[in-house]
């Protein structure tokens, strides 16, 4: 799919009319925009997206966890379980990975994974800018 844009420049000379000014002319340029992504580029678009879910994921558990919701409550049990196989490639990097705080509990294995899921998408999104064209 591609659109096609059109820019008409005008010239006008204000002033008196002399014989010697030329009539006004105008010049028309024509530009395609809208070309079709490559494939670094759409893989590059499903990595972003990839991981945002995943970080999305893992945020609302730390927040849920971290304002003590019910994990008896069907949406929070879905999201913590969710987040169970991405905070646990990083369970055990820290000697505690909870802090209880009263009814809140600040996962701080999950803020480890949020850090590591992020530092890996900044690594895929650098490897697929290497092999993306130059404009």
């Amino acid at each position: 799919m591609s659109v096609q844009q059109e820019h008409t420049t005008v010239e006008r000379h204000y002033g008196e009319p002399t014989p010697a000014l030329p009539a006004p002319t105008a010049r028309t340029s024509r530009a395609t925009a809208g070309e079709q992504p490559t494939a670094v580029d759409t893989l590059r678009r499903i990595a972003v997206v990839t991981f945002g879910l995943v970080q999305l994921v893992i945020g609302l558990r730390v927040l849920l966890l971290l304002v003590g919701a019910r994990e008896a409550a069907p949406a929070v049990a879905w999201i913590v379980d969710a987040g169970r196989p991405l905070v646990a490639p990083f369970d055990g990097i820290l000697r505690e990975g909870v802090v209880h705080v009263g009814r809140s509990l600040l996962d701080l294995t999950a803020i480890t994974a949020f850090v590591g899921w992020t530092l890996l998408e900044a690594a895929v999104l650098a490897v697929l800018g290497v092999f993306s064209r130059v404009a």
